[in-house]
């Protein structure tokens, strides 16, 4: 059975020469492959990394979850928790030997190929600040932020700043997201 998110597959086996078993757990396989091993397995191409070279890796946000390209081509895809919305994330981690010379961040699409011109992604208008009112502010609130805090931002957007005292008030909410030069 093949599983998709968002058309792609799931997971790709990369072919290693070393692999004589197909059908062993993959707990002994790698144990097998590193534990006590003088020479280091040699890797073919599937597989997108080489030890000591640069690679560029994209992780890109889909609409049934998230897809991983190395070197511009698509190796893996992860489908979204149960549960999870896109505006939930707070961050990403990147774990293991890697030296991360720089990450760009871009913003999320608005909407997705294969929708229509009307379906656009659960994010993208209804957490977004409203316009300012044309009648006079009674209040204004500037919330200083540092740009490591989204989660903290969200929680603000997703609970008083939902209250019908705020959004229909002559109230508004803006944040102020630190950058610090270094």
């Amino acid at each position: 059975m093949y599983l998709a998110v968002d058309g792609y597959g799931r997971c790709e086996k990369w072919i290693r020469n070393d692999i004589v078993d197909l059908k062993e757990s993959k707990t002994t396989s790698w144990f097998k492959r590193f534990i006590g091993r003088e020479q280091k397995p040699e890797v073919t191409w599937p597989f997108p990394f080489v030890e000591g070279k640069l690679f560029i890796l994209t992780l890109r946000a889909g609409v049934e979850g998230y897809h991983i390209n190395v070197g511009g081509r698509h190796v893996t895809s992860f489908p979204y928790r149960t549960g999870f919305t896109l505006e939930d994330a707070t961050g990403l981690a990147i774990k293991g030997d890697v030296d991360v010379h720089s990450v760009y961040a871009t913003s999320l699409p608005t909407s997705h190929p294969s929708f229509s011109p009307q379906r656009v992604l659960e994010m993208s208008e209804q957490w977004k600040a409203h316009p300012l009112p044309k009648r006079p502010i009674k209040l204004f609130i500037g919330v200083l932020s540092a740009t490591n805090h989204f989660a903290e931002r969200m929680a603000v957007r997703k609970t008083w700043m939902q209250s019908s005292a705020i959004k229909s008030s002559n109230v508004v909410v803006r944040f102020f997201v630190a950058l610090a030069k270094h």
